[in-house]
């Protein structure tokens, strides 16, 4: 699934499936670092 990928800079605020698809994975990234 490369939809994470096609993101643009507008769609990390408005898009419908943003925090599915870029925040979510995110937010787990800097969890999992010391």
């Amino acid at each position: 699934d490369d939809r994470a990928e096609d993101y643009g800079h507008a769609d990390l605020m408005i898009g419908r499936d943003a925090e599915s698809l870029v925040w979510r994975p995110i937010l787990e990234w800097i969890r999992t670092r010391p």
